[in-house]
């Protein structure tokens, strides 16, 4: 254990080293570059000239070049370090191509800055760094890689600390007069594309539905920095969606909802989320009079239930309800009255989580075993069309020894608009081995 950890550490140190001559010499070549051309333009918003210099955010600017040298030490395995290693790399050699293409200069004069401490760092940044290589943002993109690997690698509250200041790091290109917001869009354009072409890990269903709202993201980021006045609904709307992208690619289906709760800061921060999605859910629902559907015997599938209908569905039996749900909490009067409540998030649309799905089954069964004769089971998602029934189907397949292309075949014949693909059945084929021969 301890030769591994000795080892990581000198890949570490030598991805580290490989990586920092590859940013020096391509940045210094661009930078030169740019400074023996004739005439560089600038780009900027009108909006910009009124963005306030902050001499004191040089101090977070100024430690992007000491994060670059500890992120590769932050790794705990060699796919982390591996992953990080061509990010940052395809990062730096995108946009040395760009600087050499499309050079760009800082429009503005950077005001005198009278603090001795401040300035020394001014002092420092202007022999280090260059009013050149503008676009896009070294530090906005770098500053993304470190905060993705600081909160997945480091484990205490601590890494909160970290993002933070990440987040101050970004900003600061802005209020120090060294980046333009354009800088800033296509920074982020670039490391969104970078994190979707290099995966933490290969699942390319989680990565494509991922995209899209990463893709989302990035649009209402640029449209709230463009239209200046509706940048804080956008940005906000941006960051949740960003995180809802992050959740699919990392396929962490408890990003928002445990313990079948939300709490409060994440009703907050994932608002525009949750209401895109409640709408959804209103819309596909309208024309349903009744969303369950009886599988066998006192065991249903369906979506979340209203209001009205939970107090129909609860007037004749006990419930236990199995919700797979995990951008929705449950209905208050279904979760009250209910015997017992048992949450199994799944994300919507991607590849199931094998251990939640396994778990949620598992309890279906054993629950289905022992239910008495006043007592009924309710296995629900959101929509009602696609893990609900996954799970349905995996049910009648473990329960009544059917295969699973004939235990989708039932369940498409109750529920209309069941959507099963292929990569679902896949699933449930793989979770017993006992249609193998049949298949």
């Amino acid at each position: 254990m301890k030769n591994k950890n000795i080892n990581l550490k000198v890949q570490s140190f030598l991805c580290m080293s490989l990586s920092y001559i590859i940013f020096l010499f391509l940045y210094e070549m661009a930078g030169k570059y740019s400074s023996a051309l004739s005439s560089v333009p600038s780009f900027h918003f009108r909006w910009e000239e009124d963005i306030p210099f902050i001499p004191w955010m040089i101090i977070p600017y100024i430690s992007s070049g000491i994060f670059f040298i500890c992120v590769f030490f932050v790794c705990k395995t060699k796919e982390s370090l591996y992953t990080l290693v061509k990010r940052i790399n395809f990062i730096t050699i995108v946009s040395a191509v760009s600087f050499f293409v499309f050079p760009l200069k800082f429009a503005f004069e950077k005001p005198e800055v009278k603090n001795i401490f401040f300035n020394f760092f001014f002092q420092f940044l202007e022999r280090m760094d260059t009013d050149f290589n503008q676009c896009p943002s070294l530090h906005i993109s770098y500053a993304v890689i470190f905060t993705i690997v600081f909160y997945k690698e480091i484990k205490s509250k601590v890494k909160y600390l970290f993002c933070v200041w990440f987040f101050l790091l970004g900003l600061s290109t802005i209020f120090i007069y060294q980046h333009h917001v354009i800088d800033v869009i296509f920074s982020l354009g670039l490391t969104l594309f970078t994190i979707f072409i290099f995966p933490e890990r290969d699942n390319k269903r989680n990565r494509k539905v991922g995209f899209i709202y990463f893709l989302l993201s990035f649009i209402l980021f640029t449209i709230g920095l463009i239209f200046f006045n509706w940048t804080r609904v956008l940005l906000w709307s941006s960051l949740s969606f960003f995180l809802v992208g992050k959740a699919y690619a990392e396929n962490n289906s408890e990003f928002l909802k445990k313990d079948g709760k939300i709490a409060f800061h994440n009703k907050i921060i994932h608002l525009p989320y949750l209401l895109c999605y409640n709408i959804l859910w209103r819309y596909f629902r309208k024309y349903e009079k009744e969303p369950w559907r009886e599988i066998a015997p006192d065991i249903f599938i369906g979506s979340k239930l209203n209001n009205e209908e939970a107090e129909i569905f609860l007037s004749d039996k006990k419930v236990i309800v199995i919700d797979l749900a995990a951008e929705s909490e449950e209905n208050n009067i279904l979760k009250r009255g209910s015997r017992e409540y048992h949450s199994f998030p799944i994300l919507d649309i991607c590849n199931l989580k094998e251990d939640i799905f396994l778990s949620a089954l598992e309890l279906a069964v054993e629950k289905y075993k022992d239910l008495k004769e006043n007592e009924k089971i309710y296995i629900h998602c959101l929509m009602g069309y696609s893990r609900s029934a996954a799970l349905g189907s995996a049910f009648l397949k473990k329960n009544y020894h059917i295969e699973s292309k004939e235990a989708v075949f039932r369940i498409k014949k109750l529920v209309k608009n069941a959507v099963i693909p292929d990569y679902i059945l896949d699933n449930i084929c793989l979770l017993y081995t006992s249609d193998a021969a049949a298949d």
